[in-house]
């Protein structure tokens, strides 16, 4: 093994430990009174937090273009907790699809993050990263940044953040070859409270590293329908600039789900 090897995975390891220690800081505190984080400008009203966890659970039907076409089961997990100053997301993404009884898709995503507000409108975070899905080339890869975040503005039912992280990410890829670059991420948030019961949102992150540029983008619309139970119509469109031979770089999915509020 080179010595650039051994320097590079030495230091994913040192970053994913400062990532996870950043990650389970707020456990080690005392009170657990769980709370939704809503950060806003100096001088604006803060709403009323709710205690105790909170999240949604999603289950519905997706179909996708690019390296892979098929009819899909589209599963969602989607946790958040407030202690403080800290708040902690889990965002767990689990796809499967078959076409003709074989399976042709299977993506497992899993991610946590933790942040720090250290005021209303500004914050650190930490970001721990899993990906899987060996029809778009991966057998796993792993992510750890951290890095500033800000909330630019929340007024009359819109807010956006954004945020700025530096890290390492690991890929071992379905030939078998290994990836391991630092990377650049940065990330855009945007909410529209359309009303009490619907909300339009748009997540868009881009991680430049020294082998790819890999670009997120997640549009969706939620509407209630009765008591804790809503429907989501969403687009997600992935690229990755640098893919295995006959895969495609961009894979879109457009998804209709049951969310379930916890």
């Amino acid at each position: 093994m080179h010595a650039s090897d051994r320097f590079r995975r030495s230091f994913v390891r040192v970053l994913c430990a400062a990532g996870l220690g950043l990650c389970l800081a707020p456990l080690a505190h005392a009170s657990y009174g769980w709370r939704t984080l809503r950060l806003r400008p100096p001088g604006a009203k803060h709403p009323t937090k709710k205690e105790g966890w909170q999240g949604t659970v999603s289950v519905g039907y997706l179909a996708s273009t690019g390296s892979v076409r098929s009819s899909n089961l589209d599963a969602r997990l989607y946790l958040t907790n407030h202690d403080g100053a800290w708040t902690n997301i889990l965002d767990y993404h689990f796809v499967q699809g078959s076409a003709q009884g074989t399976v042709n898709t299977s993506t497992r995503n899993g991610a946590w993050e933790s942040s720090y507000a250290f005021t209303p409108s500004n914050y650190v975070f930490s970001l721990l990263d899993y990906y899987s899905n060996p029809f778009s080339g991966y057998t796993h890869r792993e992510t750890a940044a951290v890095g500033y975040g800000r909330r630019l503005f929340h007024v009359a039912g819109q807010q956006l953040d954004a945020s700025f992280g530096v890290g390492m990410r690991h890929s071992v890829l379905v030939n078998q070859a290994v990836r391991t670059s630092a990377i650049e991420r940065v990330a855009l948030g945007y909410r529209w409270k359309l009303n009490r019961l619907s909300h339009f949102s748009e997540r868009l992150s881009v991680a430049r590293g020294t082998n790819d540029v890999y670009s997120e983008a997640v549009t969706s619309l939620t509407a209630h329908l009765a008591g804790n139970f809503a429907i989501s119509l969403s687009y997600t469109l992935e690229h990755n600039s640098n893919v295995l031979p006959g895969l495609a770089k961009t894979d879109t999915y457009t998804s209709v789900s049951l969310i379930y509020t916890l």
